[in-house]
């Protein structure tokens, strides 16, 4: 289990993972590009936060991942896939539609959900006739959030409790309930499945079986000590999964195994390590992040096949559609099967992959990268070019040389901002506005950006670059450790000092809110929480707001605060669960009645959550009945 306060303090955003894709016929059945074809099951496994050379095909230590290391000799293994964005929502939601973020409209975590007028991978399949489930691992993606679109079983992890972590499942838990949903079809029925491993997310924790047997190894003082043990501590995180991914595919026999069951493994982005100064993910572009591994297995597949070409992660749903004789309307990617038939791969435009975290977590400027083989250009307040074929590492910026490069990215991603769809976001309300400007705060043309409609290219003028908010995350950091070693006091005075410097980071008053509630510092921290929700409206975010209010004794507005939450944010069980507490303790069990209801009729996910919800609901309908 990962500690709460590192999750809370936790550098990055989430971030996660996806995949996809098939290919050609190249033993024997009939062709895949025939309509009248039954397209074959499918398990779509996503690596949250797993960079390509954390596994042993693409270079990492061999011993860490045989399970996946074996899907590659056995089936496709693409070596330069990129993602579209190095946070886990939007690059999720790209999976699931064939889109980039500012096409689908899904630009951060937390405050951003897919619209239902999007066409996502697993309804097309449920309109064939497949059976459709997900496993989701982390709260960052459940079905709140519009990904649960086509899935006739979403089981969404347990709800947040005292502890935040245990709104994350571990890898292990992943499959159970994956496998015991597989156990329970027929083996005649086809499936789409999708399975999400969240496990290599920071704070890195993994199991102390893995950790004995695996020592960190002696790196001769080629690196800082801390950031070598965190990178092993990261491996063998990656391990973890592996080893839970070998009981998933067992679970794959009784349908055919890899001769009627595509298994497709990637990663939906990767992790910093102290990469360019990043010792996680969602603020930087470079290929630390965006890298991901992407693999595909299937007996009509050729074995042990590598593709060198560029490709992304919005190429794999018009991939699996020409494969199983489906429609791609709709998709940005292009499909990949004749490139895994032996053909040449022709892409019109460049690959785009973004980062608008930046922007609406901390204040800092969006980034946007363009990558044509073998360039990529990173646009920001300036530009970097890099050639990442001979320069993987991209540790020579050859801006000055290339200048064309840059201009010429200039202009194609204003071009691409024609497409920029308007975002499925909760506008702040007339009363929430009017306290924030009793605050001093008031909806101006930056904060007003903040909404979402941020079109590729787009830079404010006054805000800091992801470099100079990273030298201020080392700050944040610091205050953090204090915090873990007991001094307290000492990290909420670093962390609130840093917030002078930064009075727009939502992240940094978020965490600010959270911390001040923890030490009984109530009545502060609610200016944090409305500060932060007026410039980045989250779900979480208004529940914590309703604690704080309910803990204040203000509870005439908690209840109040927590059915707008509900309104804005009605498939988010734990707000209705919060909201039901308030209302029995307020008299109103008729009301909580309803929401337990809609809560149990809808949630999937833990048992004892569930039967937790249920004496709740008993409680209310006793109160009913005096």
């Amino acid at each position: 289990m990962k500690c709460a306060l590192d999750k809370r303090w936790a550098l990055a955003s989430w971030l996660s993972v996806a995949v996809f894709l098939l290919p050609c016929g190249c033993r024997g059945r009939s062709s895949s590009r025939d309509p009248e074809v039954e397209p074959d099951s499918v398990l779509l496994i996503t690596l949250d936060t797993t960079r390509a050379d954390a596994l042993g095909c693409y270079g990492g230590p061999p011993w860490a991942t045989p399970i996946l290391d074996e899907i590659a000799r056995t089936g496709v293994r693409f070596a330069q896939a990129r993602a579209t964005s190095p946070v886990t929502l939007p690059s999720h939601a790209s999976v699931f539609t064939g889109q980039y973020p500012f096409e689908h409209g899904v630009r951060d975590n937390g405050s951003f959900e897919l619209p239902q007028q999007a066409q996502t991978i697993a309804e097309r399949f449920r309109d064939r006739g497949h059976r459709t489930a997900a496993v989701p691992a982390a709260l960052v993606v459940d079905r709140s959030f519009g990904l649960a679109q086509g899935f006739e079983d979403y089981f969404d992890p347990p709800p947040r409790r005292a502890d935040p972590a245990e709104s994350e499942r571990s890898c292990e838990e992943v499959v159970d309930v994956a496998v015991e949903w597989l156990n329970a079809l027929p083996e005649s029925d086809r499936f789409f499945l999708w399975a999400h491993f969240f496990d290599a997310h920071s704070p890195y924790t993994p199991p102390k079986d893995l950790q004995a047997a695996h020592a960190v190894p002696d790196d001769s003082g080629a690196r800082p000590a801390r950031k070598h043990e965190q990178g092993h501590l990261y491996q063998l995180e990656v391990a973890a999964v592996d080893r839970a991914i070998g009981r998933l595919l067992t679970a794959l026999d009784r349908f055919g195994g890899p001769g009627r069951v595509f298994t497709i493994v990637a990663g939906d982005h990767g992790e910093g390590l102290g990469d360019h100064g990043e010792a996680t993910h969602s603020s930087l572009l470079y290929d630390s992040m965006l890298r991901v591994p992407l693999l595909i297995r299937h007996d009509r597949l050729p074995a042990g096949m590598v593709i060198g070409d560029f490709v992304s992660l919005v190429d794999i749903v018009p991939t699996l559609c020409e494969f199983s004789g489906l429609s791609a309307q709709g998709t940005s990617g292009i499909s990949l099967v004749a490139r895994m038939h032996g053909e040449k791969l022709i892409r019109p435009d460049p690959i785009y992959a973004e980062t608008c975290a930046t922007w609406f977590s901390y204040g800092w400027t969006p980034l946007y990268a363009l990558l044509e083989d073998p360039w990529k250009v990173i646009v920001g307040k300036d530009a970097e070019v890099f050639d990442v074929v001979s320069d993987p590492q991209e540790n020579n910026d050859l801006r000055d040389a290339r200048a064309e490069l840059v201009a010429t990215s200039r202009a194609r991603l204003a071009e691409m901002g024609e497409r920029t769809a308007t975002p499925t976001r909760r506008a702040v309300s007339p009363e929430e506005e009017a306290a924030l400007g009793e605050l001093g705060y008031r909806v101006d043309d930056r904060t007003a950006a903040r909404d979402g409609g941020v079109t590729p290219g787009w830079i404010p003028a006054a805000a800091l670059t992801p470099q100079e908010g990273l030298r201020n995350q080392r700050r944040y950091a610091r205050a953090n450790q204090m915090w873990r070693q007991g001094q307290k006091e000492q990290g909420i005075a670093a962390l609130l000092e840093l917030l002078k410097e930064e009075p727009e980071n939502a992240h940094y008053l978020a965490t600010a809110g959270s911390v001040l509630i923890n030490e009984g510092r109530t009545p502060e921290a609610l200016e944090y929480l409305k500060r932060a929700l007026h410039l980045n409206e989250d779900r979480e975010l208004r529940g914590t707001l309703v604690q704080c209010l309910s803990q204040l004794g203000r509870t005439a507005e908690a209840v109040e605060e927590a059915q707008r939450a509900v309104e804005s944010h009605p498939s988010f069980l734990p707000l209705r669960l919060s909201l039901s507490r308030l209302l029995i303790e307020t008299g109103r069990e008729d009301e909580a009645v309803v929401h337990l209801e809609h809560y149990l009729a809808n949630f999937q996910g833990d048992e004892g959550a569930r039967r937790a919800a249920s004496a709740l609901l008993l409680r209310a309908r006793e109160g009913q009945r005096k």
